[in-house]
């Protein structure tokens, strides 16, 4: 305690608590969703009970070694990116013994500071080594710096353990320069298979390097439609990328699947058929004879950029137009139709709505108001949606001549503990009061 600064210690503790800020942020705006995330998150983790496994003490040997890498970075091609490596890599794992000298050394040496440092490098393993929870690689990041200290304490002990014996000392400064060779020359292998081959998700997505030349090319652009493989914050990466890329260029950012759904933004805009988003229909419909390639990695497809003065005619089925029914989140229902087994659903959208996710289901009804059919399917994600667009969405049903009546609602499905609860969104009448939880259309086209 006599050798801390106090105004150093001070000047620590903003600072990790200015790291610390946006975490404690986005848990509490997490928290404000769904209050229950995290005691049911722990409440999935031990489902399978707590078991001994070696999955921390693998991850904590990657991260000090440096060994490992081509797993995460290409699950499924990682035998590949060892074979790029240096014939003597696995000398890497020496670093293990050095480590477990230098902690060795550390108690002899710097008693004051032992415990701190071997709080730092193997409190997340010793949590772990029953495990409660599923053990990823980053949980062990904080602990990087503690086992390169280690390490070095570990050499320096070599060392002076050698100061009379020149020949030796020559070959443990070499051993060291050796594995500091292994590393970079890892590094750099590793580096230069994702910038050349295309790797499957979860492995190492399209570099940026390949995606700043279509970034340049989009930044003149106001509206952007991406027909990417997903349209999920988690689930795929196109829409973390552009939404990051294009902030401060493009006014509106749209990913959207090429299967149920497809957007006409109102007036000129740019689409980018991104790798992964598939043929057919869709992914025609915003392609013309003009196309602009971004080549991305061998093995991959690429990208595709047109560019449109308008939104394209829609060239699927035939919409119907009814009255605008607005629900209570903004967006309004303006036409329907029922084609080849199949119904279509056309919206017009407000501004986005992060985290506004819902689901929506069309019903069709006979005269009797037997139910003959039913379509629930997610609606296209509120981060997605901007205000003036045109939005069709459409699924399988089956409405035979006895049709009479179709129902369509909007609802949202309960998380956490609420999970398997349902919650409609009401239509508003011309007031914004509340008069129901379902826009009902007489086959006749007229809205009851």
């Amino acid at each position: 305690r006599r050798r801390i600064i106090m105004r150093a210690a001070a000047i620590s503790l903003v600072l990790s608590l200015l790291v610390l800020l946006p975490y404690a942020v986005g848990l509490a705006q997490t928290l404000g969703m769904d209050p229950a995330r995290v005691s049911d998150a722990v409440d999935r983790s031990a489902a399978s009970g707590p078991h001994l496994s070696l999955a921390a003490l693998s991850a904590l040997n990657q991260l000090a070694t440096g060994t490992g890498l081509e797993h995460w970075l290409a699950p499924d091609q990682a035998a590949r990116i060892a074979a790029e490596y240096a014939p003597f890599h696995f000398a890497l794992l020496a670093l293990l013994p050095v480590l477990l000298i230098g902690w060795r050394a550390v108690f002899l040496r710097w008693r004051a500071f032992a415990g701190l440092l071997s709080i730092w490098a193997f409190l997340p393993c010793l949590l772990l080594i029953v495990e409660w929870t599923p053990v990823y690689v980053h949980y062990f990041i904080p602990s990087i710096p503690a086992l390169a200290l280690l390490i070095a304490c570990g050499a320096d002990a070599l060392l002076r353990r050698a100061a009379r014996k020149p020949t030796l000392q020559y070959a443990l400064w070499l051993a060291v320069g050796g594995m500091l060779a292994l590393q970079v020359q890892a590094w750099q292998a590793a580096l230069t298979y994702v910038e050349s081959r295309h790797i499957n998700y979860p492995g190492f997505t399209t570099p940026l390097s390949k995606l700043l030349p279509l970034r340049d090319a989009l930044m003149p652009a106001e509206d952007v439609v991406i027909v990417a493989g997903g349209m999920s914050w988690n689930l795929h990466h196109e829409v973390a990328v552009w939404d990051t890329l294009l902030w401060d260029a493009a006014a509106c950012v749209r990913t959207i699947v090429a299967d149920g759904y497809a957007v006409l933004p109102d007036g000129a805009f740019t689409a980018v058929i991104a790798p992964g988003a598939g043929s057919g229909f869709l992914t025609d419909f915003y392609r013309h004879n003009k196309p602009e390639p971004f080549p991305t990695r061998r093995g991959g497809e690429d990208y595709f950029l047109y560019r449109w003065a308008a939104a394209p005619a829609w060239k699927g089925a035939s919409i119907q137009a009814i009255e605008p029914a607005l629900f209570a989140n903004g967006a309004r229902l303006s036409g329907y139709a029922l084609e080849d087994g199949a119904v279509y659903l056309e919206w017009r959208l407000p501004a986005p709505q992060v985290g506004a996710d819902f689901q929506f289901s069309a019903q069709v009804y006979d005269a009797q108001g037997r139910r003959l059919d039913q379509l629930d399917a997610t609606f296209w994600h509120g981060r997605h949606w901007c205000a003036g667009d045109r939005l069709l969405t459409w699924g399988p049903l089956a409405a035979d001549n006895d049709a009479a009546a179709l129902k369509v609602a909007l609802y949202r499905l309960g998380t956490g503990k609420h999970a398997g609860r349902i919650w409609n969104l009401d239509v508003l009448d011309a007031q914004s009061q509340p008069k129901g939880q379902s826009v009902d259309i007489a086959l006749d086209g007229q809205e009851s």
